[in-house]
This record gives C-alpha cells, sequence and structure tokens, in this order.
C-alpha cells in the first residue's frame, strides 16, 4: 500500500487568538466547535462515524507564526488576491501538496504584496501558475509541485504536538 501524502498549511505571522479571529472575520463565520487536543488526535476529533463534522483546521503558536493546518482540505485553491484579504498587513505563506492528485500550492505574501504565487493542479493544466520568487529559489527555482513538497516538508515553522482544532 502506497502513503499518500497531502499536508497543507497557511500560517501568519500574528498572535494565535489574533489569527483566528482574522479568520473567522475573512470567512465571515465562527467555528461550530473548538477543540483542545494532540496533533495525533487532530483528524479524528474533527470526524463523526467516519465523515468530516465541517471544514476543519488544526491550529497552534509556533516561533511568532500561528499555523492553521488544513485537515479537511478546505483551503485549496484560494487565490492569491484572496489570501491577501486574510493576511493584511502581516507576513503569510500558503503551502501544500498532494501526491495523489499531483498538486501544490505556494503563496507567499509580505508587506501587502504577493511576492509568490505557484499552482498546480494535474487535472486542471490550465490553472498552472508560477508567478514571483523568493530568495531561497535563487539556487533551485520551484518549477513544479516537487519543489512545493520539498518547501512544505522542509519547513520547521509547521509541527505542533498540541493545539486546536476548530470545526466550521
Amino acid at each position: 500500500m502506497a502513503l499518500i501524502m497531502c499536508p497543507s498549511y497557511f500560517r501568519i505571522t500574528l498572535s494565535q487568538d489574533e489569527a483566528i479571529n482574522r479568520l473567522c472575520e475573512w470567512l465571515e463565520k465562527k467555528p461550530k466547535e473548538v477543540i483542545e487536543t494532540s496533533l495525533s488526535n487532530a483528524v479524528s476529533s474533527a470526524c463523526e462515524n467516519g465523515q468530516w463534522k465541517g471544514g476543519a483546521v488544526y491550529v497552534y503558536h509556533n516561533a511568532g507564526w500561528t499555523v492553521f493546518e488544513d485537515l479537511s482540505g478546505g483551503f485549496f485553491d484560494i487565490s492569491a488576491v484572496d489570501w491577501m484579504r486574510f493576511a493584511g498587513k502581516d507576513s503569510l505563506v500558503v503551502a501544500g501538496y498532494n501526491d495523489a492528485l499531483i498538486s501544490a500550492e505556494l503563496i507567499v505574501i509580505e508587506n501587502s504584496t504577493i511576492m509568490r504565487d505557484f499552482f498546480e493542479y494535474s487535472e486542471e493544466p490550465e490553472t498552472f501558475r508560477n508567478k514571483g520568487i523568493m530568495p531561497f529559489e535563487r539556487k533551485r527555482p520551484i518549477e513544479n509541485w516537487i519543489g512545493v513538497a520539498s518547501f512544505v516538508d522542509d519547513d520547521d515553522i509547521v509541527f505542533s504536538d498540541n493545539g486546536t482544532v476548530l470545526v466550521f
């Protein structure tokens, strides 16, 4: 059996409370459940009878960033312009990939400017975007989903044993 990887997250330079409030304002809704949990129980706490209870994110604060790990896939393929509304004047990184669907995205916003906008989805090749470049790409630019997967897998900020699951 092959292991399928599809980690996806967004992180913003705000305190956790401020980031959650901003997310709720941006989504124009409040979570119907807020569950303090461990990483190992995050998915099971967002599910009931094998189904998602709703859109779910696992949230925690790490190294000055609030990280929202997208558990249920509801934040895939949102335009960089829409993400700018969420970011405001704060730094934001949106990143993820799925090696079964061959898809990936990387959006980096700093100082209200879209610095990087990469999107690849093999089932919709016409939606491919590859705009901007980050300093870390000078030696090895991201050109496909594998480059995004490497970025995601190497992101040390994205990990916490304990956090909060928000179910919308």
